[in-house]
């Protein structure tokens, strides 16, 4: 390996504790694990003011990102970001890029990652189908179905598709139980 990016998210405030510290102490931690490479083999994209201030205080010269993208991303510029390294990825100019950010799990917790973007890990991907068609297969043998298939996916869904669906069958019967009572424009209203 010769060139890796470093991709890691912060807020723009301090006023988020731990939140900007533990990013900025995996960041460390990354580049400390490639710091044989040289520091002008360590491309860093910081997304958020403190972990651009970090970079800067590590020596580093900060590669340029969108300034909003860390206040109010839009679809364009994360986009824009994601091509640029795949670009600099296929034409050779890094070898590996790095993402550290925080996964929502909830408002009280999110959890810290770092994930290898590129490049893709396919080994993982193939061992996470295989498992899932022996889940399917289990599953089959045991409520006597015939065939059932199920499209792996390359997103997350929240909630996952059997709350959506019986979120749909609650509003559902909601509807059915009040449509006598009240206009379907009454039952909207209701619930706004």
């Amino acid at each position: 390996m010769k060139r890796v990016a470093i991709v890691a998210f912060s807020s723009n405030t301090s006023l988020c504790g731990a939140f900007n510290a533990n990013v900025i102490k995996m960041l460390l931690q990354t580049v400390g694990e490639y710091r044989t490479l040289g520091q002008d083999n360590i491309l860093i994209f910081p997304i958020g003011k403190k972990v651009d201030e970090a970079v800067k205080r590590m020596g580093f010269q900060p590669q340029e990102t969108s300034p909003t993208l860390s206040d109010k991303p839009t679809y364009q510029e994360a986009a824009d970001l994601a091509h640029r390294l795949m670009g600099m990825f296929v034409s050779g100019e890094i070898d590996r890029v790095e993402i550290i950010y925080h996964h929502f799990k909830s408002m009280g917790t999110q959890i810290l990652l770092r994930e290898t973007y590129l490049p893709i890990d396919l080994t993982r991907i193939i061992d996470e189908e295989e498992q899932n068609k022996e889940q399917m297969n289990e599953e089959q043998k045991d409520k006597g179905e015939a065939e059932r298939r199920e499209v792996a996916n390359d997103y997350i869904i929240e909630p996952n598709a059997e709350e959506l669906i019986a979120n749909q069958r609650h509003e559902q019967q909601l509807y059915y139980k009040y449509k006598d009572f009240y206009g379907y424009v009454f039952y909207i209203g209701k619930k706004i």
